[in-house]
């Protein structure tokens, strides 16, 4: 089974927007993907939901103890060949800014899932790297497999990729390109709902191309390929 967490250093990174474009990608591939959201964040799912045509579910560690978070990501990914989780705020956010709990770290570490960090990199480069290696290095074990490069030309994805992985070592697994016509729209408490934006399955359509051409999905799956299902609580 491919399974992942997709996570960013803050809001405002696109991870809704790349989540979407992975559900669809593996969608067009024949993987029989599922969603799953951190948190209580209603909005998000809607979006995968018209990715996928099915539900998205919330995985929550605050509401919800840790049997119960691996309860129900078996229940929803049974049946599936491919699980994608979003992330909320910035990976290692939890309770009341200052703490991991219901963080996304939080539920990828529950649930032993590898993470792909999406980086928005405007206005910075080497600082970039700087960023990374820190956010390894806050917690034991970090999870974090690749690193995805969101709303990046190619040319400066290819220009930040060698850099990148000497200085942290982990892989840079491509990008998905400035797409304005394919944006999802905000306002100030975030997203628009799905259902108001009227040509979101074209929009879709064209995240999911934009990934299959600029991103390396083989390597992506490759990193994020398990053989083991989610055991007993530590």
């Amino acid at each position: 089974m491919i399974e992942v967490l997709l996570s960013a250093p803050a809001s405002g990174s696109g991870k809704t927007m790349v989540t979407c474009a992975l559900l669809a990608a593996l969608q067009r591939r024949g993987l029989n993907p599922c969603a799953f959201k951190c948190g209580p964040d209603y909005i998000d799912p809607m979006f995968h939901r018209a990715a996928l045509g099915i539900d998205s579910h919330n995985l929550d560690l605050f509401l919800s103890d840790k049997e119960t978070a691996k309860g129900l990501y078996n229940r929803y990914s049974a049946g599936h060949s491919a699980v994608v989780c979003e992330g909320a705020m910035g990976f290692y956010d939890g309770v009341g800014g200052t703490t991991t709990q219901a963080s996304a770290w939080h539920t990828a570490d529950v649930l032993d899932l590898p993470v792909v960090l999406i980086l928005r990199p405007k206005g910075a480069s080497l600082t970039l790297a700087a960023q990374l290696r820190g956010l390894l290095g806050v917690r034991t074990p970090s999870h974090i497999v690749g690193i995805l490069l969101n709303d990046c030309p190619p040319t400066l994805c290819k220009s930040l990729s060698p850099m990148l992985e000497a200085e942290t070592g982990l892989p840079v697994l491509g990008c998905l390109p400035p797409m304005e016509e394919a944006s999802l729209p905000s306002r100030h408490l975030g997203l628009c709902t799905a259902e108001e934006i009227g040509d979101l399955p074209l929009r879709l359509e064209k995240l999911a191309a934009g990934l299959e051409e600029y991103a390396d999905l083989p390597r992506l799956l490759r990193l994020c390929e398990r053989k083991k299902k989610i055991g007993k609580l530590r």
